[in-house]
């Protein structure tokens, strides 16, 4: 290294030295009060329970961005200078503007997902593929928006031939949800949800099923604390409904704790930079589902598949949304039952990985 650019990094460390701390003074005086900040049709988007739903607290005003030079006669910064690295010790928790977690207008995101359950001893296998576009309308105002999201999840099963199970199923639906407001402090989400879940073979009547869900929020501290409290109506043939609720804390900027039942998510943010975060996080959540199939008898029936996961990820967030995921999970309690028989065929715990992409 030449004594021009090592010179050159020795200033940049120092002035960023000194912008953290001139800036962490400014900013302790000029903090504003956290706000809400609605997004396109009044709210952020709202993913299936246990998603975000609030907005971190605007950038604050009096802060200095760190890639603005103070002096603008210094020379640039040196090769391999990297703000978000050198950032690290938690200065840009002010320094830096919170990522929004929405897009503005009609298009809020296209999510795809691939989960492997591989086959473990002999046992059950699946393979899971799932896609989800969420558009929002203003209706009948930005303020009490309409969100419209058609589904598409793919099973392919692999099990000992001794269970009658197809060797694939799937589910598709239509959720339309109501975001109300009432006041800076209440909201609610009311959804419904008309989808068919079946084989490729058998399409009766019982394929068809309408879901939906009731929650309410209470923002007590707005963008630091919430309540939600409601119901789940699954429509499964050994679930009809579920409790869903629980609290959702977010301390402060690295932590983000959604206390939720039936999925969890406890989220540690380790890196960041402009326009991008990094997170680890733990989660679990309720999975399986009730389909309309063909047995090998050719009789049609109902057949349920449940399990509980619990996993651990990390996620990369971008500004207005996309994410990429990548999970490691442990899947257990797992069953298949068959409303014909009263039959119940457990079977032996097993893995999971999943890739998650949001556009």
């Amino acid at each position: 290294m030449g004594n021009g650019t090592r010179t050159a990094s020795l200033l940049w460390t120092l002035i960023g030295l000194i912008t953290a701390s001139g800036s962490q003074l400014l900013v302790a005086q000029t903090r504003p009060a956290p706000m809400f900040r609605p997004g396109p049709a009044g709210v952020p988007p709202v993913d299936r329970l246990g998603q975000s739903w609030m907005e971190p607290a605007p950038h604050s005003a009096g802060a200095v961005s760190p890639n603005v030079p103070l002096d603008p006669t210094l020379p640039p910064p040196p090769p391999g200078w990297d703000p978000a690295v050198f950032w690290s010790d938690g200065q840009p928790d002010e320094l830096l503007p919170p990522l929004t977690t929405h897009r503005n207008g009609f298009f809020q995101y296209l999510e795809a997902s691939a989960a492997w359950l591989p086959q473990l001893g002999g046992e059950l296998g699946i393979t899971e593929v799932k896609t989800d576009l969420t558009v929002a309308l203003p209706a009948p105002t930005p303020r009490f928006p309409l969100l419209i999201s058609p589904v598409f999840h793919y099973y392919s099963l692999a099990g000992p031939t001794t269970i009658d199970a197809p060797p694939e199923v799937f589910e598709t639906w239509l959720e339309a949800m109501w975001i109300p407001s009432i006041g800076e402090r209440w909201r609610g989400f009311l959804s419904v949800a008309p989808g068919v879940y079946a084989d490729f073979d058998a399409y009766g009547s019982d394929a068809f099923r309408m879901t939906g869900r009731a929650i309410v929020n209470y923002r007590w501290r707005p963008d630091e604390l919430e309540l939600f409290a409601g119901l789940l109506y699954l429509n499964r043939n050994d679930y009809l409904m579920l409790p869903a609720g629980g609290i959702l804390w977010v301390p402060n900027r690295d932590t983000r704790l959604e206390i939720f039942f039936p999925k969890p998510k406890l989220a540690r943010r380790y890196r960041w930079g402009q326009r991008f975060e990094d997170w680890v996080y733990v989660g679990g959540e309720f999975g399986g589902n009730t389909y309309w199939v063909r047995r090998r008898s050719g009789v049609e029936d109902l057949i349920t598949l449940r399990d509980w996961r619990i996993y651990l990820g990390t996620e990369r967030k971008w500004d207005g949304g996309s994410r990429l995921q990548l999970e490691l999970g442990y899947i257990f309690s797992r069953v298949i039952e068959y409303r014909g028989d009263s039959k119940s065929y457990p079977f032996d715990d097993t893995l999971m990985l999943r890739l998650t992409w949001r556009l």
